[in-house]
């Protein structure tokens, strides 16, 4: 079965082809993912590195310049660590063409819903595309310019977004005989008129990707090449309201600045789009208060998507009530889905294989926007953009002694300071607060409505939401018994996490600290570690781990690590129930 031809030919492929190496650099060749004119694709496993990987290699028949700028991007961007950018592990050459290791990632390309003819809520669209601005600001500081911004280059991992296709913008050719860059249906005016790509151009195309995410087609359409760079030189960008389509004001003044014909029109680059970004959503955030909905995202009806009226939706196998769900695991009344104005909660009916919210097996949960429902052999998602409410706590985390210096690449929080770095009690106080509070929004529920629960009862919930929200690879829970952390494995695997993580406890247990920090396990093998203590009774009880191959987490997610174990400590009901 093969994926519908893209523009720079990249066709999945069952089998076919010119023969396939068996390794490439440290990694060993396990399937074909994709081949075209311009490239192959393979998922491989880095014997180095212990995990799997992508790697994509230039075809033959390509042209030195392509290749030049292919190889040069992938080594610019070689160890850049970044929620929104899909990380370059190595490059080199096989043979005489260049290839490029990167991370692989189980994500869904934005531009799948657009061959589904589906549309984004403004504000999704606008988050997406923020998140794909941090991730191209990025890459600007190494150097790199994109060049083929397009939803087929946006990741959707996780819920967040990353950025891929850095360097390889295969160029195409006009009737005329001239030969551009970048995607016909998204290149910004100057390009199509023979100039490089430029940050300002890549925020033109990042405005185009913005229109098909809203709007469910690219600016002008389904055309020819010609038609198309035609058009982006000559005539006005659409709006949305041109299309009939009702948007908020501030998403069209956004789309204005990102998508002026004239580059200096423009936002000069994602720092000063993500401003005015950070401006626009509030606002359309609001717009979607009353229309919360639940999306397919894995499963035979992938992409279905049901809007959740006021009362009660079901989810089952009953044909037109509720969401029928395709799925011989589903029972014909599995579960419901509650809604009273902005509260949403699951219920499961009794069903024989039970439901599971974030990974954690529940009989009722509270849901939030990004929220994922396991369903029988169908998998969820809550599509919305509901702000989580606030946060409060009655009293600070008890302060100990701090012990010990630290490198320029970890950041550690003294107990006494952890309640102020968190910023729970603070509204819009320190970066990265609302997504902070999102998530500890998430878990308040589950806390406080189990104010006597053991932590061992909560871990499970409790890490299932952070692993999802945060992006983390690994989740662990430490406990601590007369001051020393007890390691608990059931599997190789665990005692490899729990050996990689071990470092970073020896540095926190002594002063009971928060810390985020760099472990490096072998020569190129790097750890990112973010650890916080539970307290009961004024004594630490475990410690909350998540971990990353490859890659750090920052400040914020410490913060953020920090609130939820803030929450553990105090079980303190945060969130008024419902009615």
């Amino acid at each position: 079965m093969t994926r519908d031809q893209d523009f720079d030919g990249l066709i999945t492929l069952p089998s076919g082809g010119p023969p396939d190496p068996k390794q490439v650099g440290s990694a060993r060749i396990e399937a074909r993912l994709a081949v075209g004119p311009y490239s192959r694709v393979y998922r491989a496993v880095d014997l180095e590195r212990e995990r799997t990987v992508v790697i994509k290699i230039l075809s033959a028949e390509t042209d030195t310049e392509v290749a030049g700028r292919f190889l040069d991007a992938a080594q610019r961007l070689t160890g850049l660590s970044h929620p929104h950018v899909v990380e370059v592990l190595a490059s080199g050459m096989e043979g005489t063409t260049p290839w490029v290791m990167t991370e692989y990632l189980e994500a869904t390309d934005l531009d799948a819903g657009s061959r589904r003819a589906l549309t984004m809520a403004p504000a999704t669209a606008v988050r997406a595309v923020l998140e794909a601005a941090e991730g191209m600001r990025a890459a600007l500081t190494r150097g790199v310019v994109h060049g083929d911004v397009r939803p087929r280059h946006l990741l959707d991992h996780r819920g967040a977004v990353r950025v891929t296709g850095f360097g390889l913008t295969p160029p195409f050719h006009t009737a005329q005989g001239r030969r551009l860059r970048g995607h016909p249906a998204y290149v910004a005016p100057e390009v199509a008129q023979g100039g490089k790509p430029t940050a300002r151009s890549d925020i033109y195309s990042l405005g185009a990707t913005l229109f098909e995410l809203v709007a469910g087609r690219p600016p002008f359409g389904a055309a020819g090449n010609d038609a198309l760079v035609a058009c982006a030189i000559h005539e006005p960008f659409p709006t949305f309201a041109a299309l009939g389509v009702d948007v908020p004001s501030e998403l069209e003044e956004l789309l204005a600045g990102m998508a002026a014909k004239l580059p200096e029109k423009r936002f000069d680059g994602p720092e000063e789009l993500l401003q005015a970004g950070a401006v626009a959503l509030p606002a359309l955030r609001r717009e979607l208060l009353s229309d919360p909905a639940v999306v397919v995202e894995d499963g035979r009806q992938l992409g279905l998507r049901l809007p959740l009226p006021e009362g009660d939706t079901l989810l089952g196998r009953v044909p037109g009530e509720g969401l029928a769900i395709d799925d011989a695991r589903v029972s014909r009344r599995h579960a419901v889905i509650h809604r009273k104005g902005d509260w949403l909660e699951v219920e499961d009916l009794g069903s024989k294989n039970g439901i599971r919210v974030n990974g954690a097996a529940t009989g009722m949960r509270q849901l939030f926007p990004g929220d994922r429902i396991a369903i029988g052999d169908t998998v969820l998602r809550i599509d919305g953009d509901r702000p989580a409410p606030t946060v409060e706590l009655p009293g600070p985390v008890p302060a100990s002694p701090v012990r010990g210096a630290f490198g320029v690449i970890e950041i550690a929080h003294a107990p006494a300071q952890q309640a102020s770095a968190a910023a729970l009690s603070v509204p819009g106080g320190g970066p990265g607060t609302a997504a902070r509070l999102h998530i500890l929004g998430r878990l308040a529920p589950l806390i406080a409505q189990r104010p006597s629960a053991r932590l061992h009862e909560l871990k499970a919930e409790v890490l299932g939401v952070l692993a999802n929200a945060m992006g983390a690879d690994e989740v662990s829970f430490v406990r601590i018994e007369r001051g020393q952390p007890v390691f608990e494995a059931r599997s190789g695997k665990e005692a490899k996490v729990l050996s990689c993580v071990l470092p970073a406890l020896e540095r926190a247990l002594p002063g009971q600290m928060a810390l985020v920090t760099s472990v490096r396990v072998g020569e190129d093998d790097r750890w990112g570690v973010l650890l916080a203590p539970v307290t009961e009774g004024g004594v630490v009880a475990a410690y909350l781990v998540l971990a990353r191959h490859q890659g750090l987490f920052d400040d914020t997610a410490l913060a953020t690590l920090e609130g939820a174990c803030a929450l553990l400590s105090l079980r303190s009901p945060t969130i008024p129930p419902r009615e």
